[in-house]
């Protein structure tokens, strides 16, 4: 329940400013002392509301986070700062983890990728199954050129509660990635 009120914050934060409005309309039109102090309340509860929005972080908004760190590290050529945001049950194609370490390292440093940006991101999280899937748009640019996929990772909440990348899938940009086949992956 909590984690739909902060993923949903703005839209239940219009709510909140909704009723409180209605209220202190009611309370101008009526006089009635205790619609005046509702809306005291309500407008408490707005404001606690607001601050714990600063406090509370959702395991989207880590699954989301993980990701924008991911591609602000691809886009100062940072591998290792990459690779801390891949789960050590990483596998994709057959390799795991190390091997993965090795082609991120290679594609980042050689200018291969130099830029990442990622956009339009849907993330749904399970903390009782430990896992999530994020499905986003993707543009890499570097020495070869520019080239646009959907995206659907998988992510793994990790023992130390952290939710890292566990493998990814990439799709044609405008393909639904519930529908079809995957592109392969050049790992090599």
């Amino acid at each position: 329940m909590i984690d739909w009120l902060f993923d949903h914050f703005w839209f239940n934060l219009a709510l909140l400013v909704i009723v409180v409005s209605g209220v202190v309309l009611g309370w101008v039109r009526s006089g009635v002392r205790l619609l005046g102090q509702l809306a005291v309340s309500l407008a408490a509860l707005g404001l606690v509301f607001i601050l714990l929005r600063l406090v509370v972080v959702t395991d989207r908004q880590q699954v989301r986070r993980s990701l924008e760190e991911i591609a602000a590290n691809v886009n100062v050529q940072n591998p290792e700062g990459v690779m801390v945001q891949v789960s050590e049950s990483f596998q994709l194609g057959g390799i795991h983890k190390d091997a993965f370490a090795r082609v991120v390292r290679s594609r980042v440093t050689s200018g291969v990728v130099r830029q990442l940006h990622i956009w339009d991101l849907e993330v749904e999280a399970s903390r009782k199954q430990r896992s999530a899937t994020a499905v986003f748009l993707v543009k890499g640019s570097g020495i070869l050129g520019e080239a646009m996929y959907r995206c659907k990772a998988q992510y793994v909440l990790d023992p130390d509660d952290r939710w890292r990348l566990k493998s990814f899938q990439l799709y044609n940009a405008a393909q639904d990635p519930n529908k079809g086949d995957p592109l392969p992956v050049p790992l090599h």
